[in-house]
């Protein structure tokens, strides 16, 4: 599978260059201080399809650098890359490109984030209920975590109550939208 990844890969990228071998462009995209890591870096990004480079460099490796490279690098699939980094640090595609992700340290932020990428908005006391965790516990995990814009908190009136919302902001805000609309009714 690496062989063929790595065929079609190089055909893309570096099809004027017969002498580039897995071995040299692994060396390369590893050592930054490698003379030509940026272009080979830059080329490799502009070219290659995602999924096949991605299993070429390794998880890992992907995971650990992208949040540095996609900021030097210039590709118009960085919407792309931005989403299998997400997945490999979630599990999940609806969550794209936040380095925050990758730092969640508590196993309960993590279970909590987690939860929230496959559930719908809803509010904090549902949440708590769900996890089976003290309110006040969710709300500082939950006030943790909109700090470093992994989810949203929104105040909205549900059956004539107060409430705070919780949703994963980069999923898509029109399912908070639709959820405050029929709470409401």
């Amino acid at each position: 599978m690496r062989q063929q990844d790595w065929e079609t890969c190089k055909a893309r990228a570096f099809w004027d260059r017969h002498s580039m071998s897995y071995e040299k462009w692994i060396a390369t995209m590893r050592d930054k201080k490698h003379a030509s890591h940026w272009r080979v870096l830059e080329q490799s990004f502009r070219h290659m399809p995602a999924r096949p480079m991605i299993r070429l460099l390794g998880e890992d490796i992907f995971v650990k650098n992208w949040p540095e490279w996609r900021k030097m690098v210039k590709t118009p699939y960085k919407a792309l890359f931005d989403t299998e980094w997400g997945f490999y640090v979630t599990r999940s595609r609806r969550f794209g490109f936040n380095a925050e992700a990758a730092k969640l340290g508590r196993k309960t932020h993590q279970e909590m984030f987690r939860f929230m990428l496959e559930h719908e908005p809803m509010p904090i006391y549902q949440l708590a209920k769900q996890l089976n965790r003290p309110y006040r516990r969710v709300f500082d995990g939950v006030k943790r975590l909109a700090d470093r814009s992994l989810l949203r908190m929104d105040a909205c009136i549900i059956q004539g109550r107060n409430s705070t919302l919780v949703s994963v902001p980069n999923v898509n805000d029109a399912d908070a939208v639709w959820r405050i609309k029929h709470l409401e009714a």
